[in-house]
């Protein structure tokens, strides 16, 4: 995921370091390991693009090879992971009924092929099957008071725990939510306060680790036959 203005993060895919650019309104994709001078092993720009000014997040689909765009101007246009040049985007979900508005958050949920939005200018947010285009509306959308949500600004989706992870920058706070989660819900768990450290927070990153795998069962006991103890000690064991 990458965050829009002069500051990028960088998203890691294949192989390879994709950046958004500002200034340019472009794509740039490097080798992971590029440094100094380096010019880009792909472009991706131009007015067919539908990339502008209002792209605010980027999100490598490394499951379904796809590169996919949150623009903060109302849409979310989805790539071929190596698309260059003035290509147009494979689709385009974009409308009135899709209630995307400043889209500043942006997950693709390969496990549970979802399309996960945060809506700053409405606190809210929006969720569409992961193929969804068009004027499409949500097949769910979490808003209201008691979810807590503040201008939501970043937000992940831990498949792991199966929960949403959402960051606020009108807080400042980072409030978890069920995965699932919907309407007026509120948080499961908040962070929030002076002694957090939250300034202006943008973006989650969640480390998961899978459950620890159960304990062995011991080895079956002996049935029968001699097993030797020492070079001089045999046990035996008589089958009844």
């Amino acid at each position: 995921a990458l965050f829009v203005g002069a500051v990028s993060q960088p998203a890691l895919a294949q192989g390879e370091l994709f950046v958004t650019n500002f200034s340019n309104n472009s794509v740039t994709v490097y080798s992971r390991t590029a440094s100094g001078n380096t010019a880009p092993i792909r472009t991706l720009s131009g007015p067919l693009t539908g990339l502008n000014a209002s792209l605010s997040r980027l999100v490598v689909d490394t499951v379904n090879n796809e590169l996919v765009a949150a623009n903060s101007s109302g849409s979310v246009t989805v790539y071929s992971r190596t698309a260059s040049g003035n290509t147009a985007p494979i689709r385009t979900l974009s409308g009135a009924l899709t209630q995307l508005n400043a889209s500043m958050g942006l997950a693709v949920d390969t496990v549970n092929n979802e399309l996960v939005v945060g809506n700053v200018n409405s606190s809210a947010i929006t969720v569409y099957s992961r193929t969804a285009s068009g004027n499409t509306a949500p097949t769910r959308t979490l808003s209201g008071a008691l979810t807590g949500l503040s201008g939501p600004q970043g937000l992940v989706v831990d498949t792991v725990n199966n929960e949403l992870v959402v960051v606020s920058g009108g807080g400042p706070a980072v409030t978890v939510y069920s995965r699932t989660a919907s309407g007026n819900t509120a948080p499961i768990r908040t962070l929030s306060g002076a002694l957090t450290g939250l300034s202006q927070p943008e973006w989650p990153a969640v480390t998961t680790s899978a459950a620890p795998a159960p304990p062995r069962p011991p080895p079956p006991r002996p049935r029968g036959g001699v097993f030797p103890t020492s070079h001089r000690d045999v046990l035996a064991c008589r089958k009844r």
